[in-house]
């Protein structure tokens, strides 16, 4: 898959010379992009993987009537910083809310 991606996107392209490139703002491997992605964090808080793991339980707090932050105030501290998770929380709300 990370090949696939390298290919269409053109990430971690490397030249032709056999040795390793360094990373450089034009340059930066694919792992360490994707490495970057997941481990958006803030210090003493969540990454992006934990607090995906949180978020059904963060909507099912909302959707209940009470106050998430009260509950899980570290993904409230995370969405606040993460736009993909916070668009992966609205997303979950709205899918929540239909189907009520």
């Amino acid at each position: 898959m990370l090949d696939w991606l390298s290919k269409m996107f053109g990430f971690g392209r490397k030249s032709d010379s056999t040795e390793l490139p360094v990373a450089t703002p034009e340059y930066v491997p694919l792992s360490k992009t994707f490495t970057m992605i997941l481990t958006v964090e803030e210090e003493d808080g969540l990454g992006c993987e934990e607090c995906y793991e949180l978020l059904d339980q963060y909507v099912d707090i909302y959707l209940s009537g009470e106050d998430p932050e009260n509950w899980l105030p570290q993904v409230k501290h995370h969405i606040d910083s993460c736009a993909c998770c916070k668009d992966e929380l609205q997303a979950l709300v709205r899918v929540a809310e239909v189907a009520r």
